[in-house]
C-alpha cells in the first residue's frame, strides 16, 4: 500500500517548471527521451523493455511495412539502470557517459530538476559534447573520453514522476542496477513511515532486479541509514538479500559529488 506523503513534499513535489523549462520537457518527449507517464493500477501491464528504447536513435529501424520497431537484439543485450532522485543529473549523466553500453532510467518527482537534466541533455545532443559540469569524486579513477560510436545520451530515459510508483510499471527481473542516492531520510518524530526504504519497498526493488542485481544506497544521514540497515537486516535476510562488503568502488556508480552531497559535506557530514 502507497503512504501519501507530507503536505510540504507534495506541495514540494508538485512544482512545475518554468516556462522555458516546460518546453524542454516537451521537446526531449517528442524525441523519446521522456518516458510516457502511465498510471499504476494493479494488474494493468506498465513498461516493456521495447518501451523503455523506444525512439531511441540507432535502436530504431524501419519493418516492412514502414513503421518504427525496435531491434530485439539491442533491447534484450542491453544492461538496465535505474537511478531514483537524481536531483540535478551530475552522477545519471556522468555514468551514462562512462558506461555506454548501459541504458540508464533516471526517476525524479520533481518537474524543474527533471527538466535541467533534460536541457542539458539537450545541449549536449545539439552540440554532440557531453555535458561537463560535474565535480568527480575521483576524476584520476576513470578515464572519461567523447565517444564516437553513439549521440550523448542516446541511452538516458527520464522518467518525471514517483520512483516508488515507477517501480510497479517496469518488467520484472529487467534491472541490473538501482541506485538511490541521498533521499529525503523523513529526520522527524513520526514519519519514518515516509522513508524510502520499507519492507514493502524492497519487495518492490527484488522484483525488477535480476537475480545477480545490485541495488545501492548513498546517503549522509546518520539515522536514516542505520533504519535502513535494520530492515534488510531483518526483512531483507529473510528475503535473500545479502550485503556486498566492500562497498563496491563508488566511481562505478556514484562517481560524481553531486550538489546535495556537497552541501552535505559543506555542513559537516560523510557520505
Amino acid at each position: 500500500r502507497m503512504r501519501k506523503k507530507p503536505l510540504w513534499w507534495r506541495r514540494q513535489a508538485g512544482r512545475r517548471g518554468t516556462k522555458g523549462q516546460r518546453a524542454t520537457l516537451l521537446r526531449m518527449e517528442g524525441l523519446g527521451y521522456v518516458l510516457e507517464k502511465k498510471k499504476y493500477k494493479p494488474g494493468v501491464e506498465g513498461y516493456s523493455l521495447v518501451d523503455l528504447l523506444a525512439k531511441s536513435p540507432g535502436k530504431v529501424a524501419a519493418s516492412d511495412n514502414g513503421e518504427s520497431r525496435c531491434k530485439d537484439v539491442a533491447v534484450s543485450e542491453k544492461e538496465y539502470w535505474l537511478e531514483i532522485g537524481f536531483g540535478r543529473g551530475e552522477n545519471i549523466l556522468t555514468n551514462a557517459q562512462i558506461h555506454q553500453d548501459r541504458c540508464y532510467i533516471g526517476a525524479d518527482v520533481h518537474q524543474p530538476g527533471a527538466c535541467t537534466v533534460l536541457g542539458r541533455m539537450e545541449d549536449a545532443i545539439k552540440s554532440g559534447k557531453y555535458w561537463d559540469g560535474a565535480t568527480m569524486f575521483a576524476r584520476e579513477a576513470k578515464h572519461i573520453t567523447e565517444s564516437t560510436n553513439h549521440q550523448p545520451y542516446d541511452n538516458v530515459r527520464i522518467y518525471c514522476g514517483d520512483g516508488i510508483k515507477f517501480l510497479h510499471l517496469i518488467p520484472s527481473q529487467s534491472l541490473s542496477g538501482i541506485v538511490l542516492p541521498f533521499p529525503d531520510p523523513f529526520p522527524n518524530g513520526g514519519h519514518e513511515k515516509f522513508r524510502f526504504i520499507q519492507p514493502d519497498t524492497l519487495q518492490s526493488l527484488e522484483r525488477v532486479l535480476k537475480p545477480c542485481g545490485t541495488f545501492y544506497l548513498a546517503t549522509d544521514a546518520t539515522e536514516f541509514f542505520e533504519w535502513c540497515c535494520g530492515i534488510f537486516a531483518t526483512q531483507g535476510r529473510e528475503r535473500g538479500w545479502q550485503e556486498v562488503a566492500p562497498c563496491p568502488d563508488r566511481t562505478e556508480w556514484l562517481p560524481a559529488i553531486s550538489y546535495y552531497e556537497q552541501k552535505g559535506f559543506d555542513e559537516g557530514r560523510s557520505t
